[in-house]
């Protein structure tokens, strides 16, 4: 139930909330189970640390002889270290990162310091998101509750095989439990200090003869870990609740129907970012900025960043609803290889009513966005029995989306101390703009990877995939106005430029590859290379100002090259997991301030860009009650190519700022 609290610095920073438990109640009958339904289990001893199944590969195995950089987790493990969402997750697995923003649609997934870099809705992640299988591209979608899952996988490294789409720097895949006949039950309660209240539970077993089914519900309540001194209340509070059905048929040992529908709903009073050290380099409390206060009859106050309070004369607003479902049909041929169809469809909507971005106590605006996502997918796959000398996986893709983003801005009072005007002109309190950005999105890939056992310790691995995207759309911004002809025209042509592009479209097409090595260097213990690459298509700005610039960006490129040990020693009592990697970046899609306007941020690719490091993990039981888990990421990254990059004015702009309240 703690939620992990990390600070980013920068110009202002927006912190994560912690909630103390003082109160737990758990009811439960039945076993929650360690691996997916499907996955065979492995035979071990009540000693030995729990063998996670995985499908990083589209086919249950023993994470230990898969070939990749993966920290695996199973639902009990999940359980017993109280890890309830991807925030929790991000305290235990090295080189993942859980970042929120200004809304609950920025948030992202990292790995490996790696994220799709700014907001803007027209780029993709770099990290893809995949639930039972299937591609969810809202990254705000991560906030789901991790209740009821059988594994959460964290794949570190391009995955442009078998998965594909927009998979630069990893991937998360994440599979809930499966029905079955055996009757399962939990009920989970508790609270916690700052409000806190939170209910989870499951419940499934066998319907009817050949139908399975299986019902999670949760929901939490937060009242918020900051006070705005401003209006005497608390803020960055959340509300969220969710549900998740599944109904299995399995009318044969041959072929089964698995259909999974979810819904969830987070509402949250956020986010209102506090500003960062105000006093120091590049802080906000200059002179003239605690003059203007003064004078506006509100002196700026709040010099402690870490006092979890906030001077901000507006709370946010926001409320994220996604919803699906999915079939999965699997039929197993004379010959024991597995056919699978999958069909999806998502829905993610997220309603910014209100923003709060700056931070003080200033009426700078009204700033309102909604982002609509809704997709389609099918999959056609194929996969070999095991146990052959060639073991293969192959198949056909195909993605569709609609998007839609509206934004808003009114000028308020305040918007003169945040837009400064040169020559004493002042804003026009009232003026509006919308904006309005539309994409169509047709992805197809057509995919293959096969394994050949060479020998009982050696196995080489190749894969190679063909994707193709296509994207269109049309973007408009719109002015209302009332002020003077001067404010107008600056309204208009400095800060928010009119735009009306009524049809844009690109394609981009790409191959993907991996070659990989595996040998048993002992019992126990696998070393593997491998070289792969990933990708990720090019998009289009929703923050373009001009009609004359370029609004789109080209695709972004990765190659990741790594060298990696997995041992499992003295009868599974020890698991040791090492590698090391380097991978490249190639027209790296970086987010930069829009240099025609000096407000908001446009993408474009930034040459090169290169991470390598370490990475170490280590589990060991002992004793029977005693398990110890250890991890380390070392990560050294930079730019090696970047001919117009943005380079910052201070140390040297601003100057040291003594706090007068000190």
């Amino acid at each position: 139930m703690p939620e992990l609290k990390k600070n980013v610095r920068g110009l202002s920073r927006l912190c994560a909330g912690a909630s103390a438990p003082v109160l737990l109640l758990a009811l439960s009958m039945g076993g929650a189970q360690a691996q997916p339904s499907s996955a065979p289990a492995a035979a071990q001893s009540s000693d030995a640390i729990e063998t996670v199944v995985v499908t990083a590969e589209k086919r249950a195995q023993n994470v230990q002889e898969v070939g990749l950089s993966i920290t695996a987790f199973s639902g009990d493990q999940l359980e017993n270290r109280g890890i309830a969402s991807m925030t929790d997750l991000a305290a235990f697995v090295p080189n993942l990162s859980i970042v929120q923003s200004s809304t609950n649609r920025t948030s992202q997934v990292q790995i490996r310091g790696i994220g799709s870099s700014g907001n803007n809705p027209g780029i993709e992640p770099s990290v893809g998101i995949f639930m039972d299988g299937v591609y969810v591209p809202a990254s705000g979608s991560i906030q789901q509750s991790l209740l009821d899952v059988a594994t959460v996988e964290v794949l570190r490294g391009p995955q442009g095989t078998l998965y594909g789409r927009n998979t630069a720097v990893g991937a998360v895949n994440i599979n809930t439990r499966k029905p079955t006949d055996a009757f399962e039950a939990m009920i989970q309660a508790g609270f916690g200090n700052y409000g806190q209240r939170k209910f989870a539970g499951y419940i499934g077993g066998g319907l009817i003869d050949d139908v399975a089914g299986r019902l999670s519900v949760w929901s939490e309540n937060l009242d918020g870990y900051e006070k705005s001194t401003f209006l005497n209340t608390s803020i960055n509070g959340t509300d969220q609740f969710g549900g998740r059905g599944r109904l299995l048929w399995t009318p044969t040992e041959k072929f089964s129907v698995d259909v999974i529908g979810y819904y969830s709903q987070l509402d949250r009073a956020c986010c209102t970012p506090e500003q960062i050290d105000p006093t120091g380099i590049g802080g906000i409390a200059t002179p003239g900025f605690l003059a203007a206060m003064q004078a506006a009859g509100h002196p700026f106050t709040n010099y402690n960043d870490r006092d979890h309070k906030i001077d901000e004369e507006t709370i946010a607003n926001d409320t994220t609803t996604s919803w699906g479902f999915s079939a999965t049909a699997n039929y197993e041929l004379p010959w024991k290889d597995t056919v699978s169809l999958i069909s999806a469809y998502n829905s993610f909507f997220d309603n910014a009513k209100q923003l709060a971005p700056d931070g003080l106590p200033i009426y700078v605006g009204m700033f309102t966005q909604a982002l609509k996502r809704n997709n389609v997918s099918e999959e056609l796959r194929i996969v070999s029995d095991t146990g052959r000398f060639l073991e293969y996986v192959g198949g056909l893709y195909y993605f569709h989306e609609d998007m839609l983003y509206n934004s808003r801005v009114i000028l308020g009072e305040g918007a003169n101390r945040a837009f400064p005007v040169a020559g004493g002109v002042v804003l026009n309190p009232g003026d509006t703009t919308n904006g309005y950005f539309s994409q169509k999105t047709d992805s197809y890939a057509i995919y293959g990877q096969a394994k050949a056992n060479l020998t009982e310790s050696l196995r080489l691995i190749g894969g190679l995939r063909y994707s193709s995207d296509s994207k269109r759309g049309w973007l408009r911004y719109d002015n209302t106005t009332s002020g003077t002809p001067i404010q107008t025209a600056i309204f208009n042509n400095s800060l928010f430029p009119q735009v009306s592009i009524p049809d844009f479209r690109r394609t981009d097409q790409n191959i993907t590859w991996l070659a990989s090595a595996q040998y048993d260097l002992a019992e126990g213990v696998m070393g593997y290379v491998t070289v792969s690459t990933g990708y990720k298509d090019g998009g289009f700005n929703q923050a373009t100002k001009s009609i004359s610039a370029s609004n789109e960006f080209d695709p972004e490129n990765s190659f990741n090259y790594e060298l990696g040990i997995k041992s499992s020693l003295f009868d599974n009592r020890v698991i040791f997991n090492a590698d090391i990697y380097r991978m490249v970046l190639k027209d790296f899609q970086e987010a930069t301030l829009d240099p025609r306007t000096g407000t908001g941020f446009v993408v474009g690719n930034a040459g090169s860009r290169q991470v390598q490091g370490v990475e170490v993990e280590l589990q060991a039981r002992p004793i029977p009650p005693l398990s110890i888990t250890a991890a380390l990421a070392y990560t050294d990254a930079k730019y090696t190519d970047y001919p117009n990059g943005q380079c910052p004015l201070y140390p040297g702009a601003f100057g040291p700022v003594p706090n007068p309240l000190r």
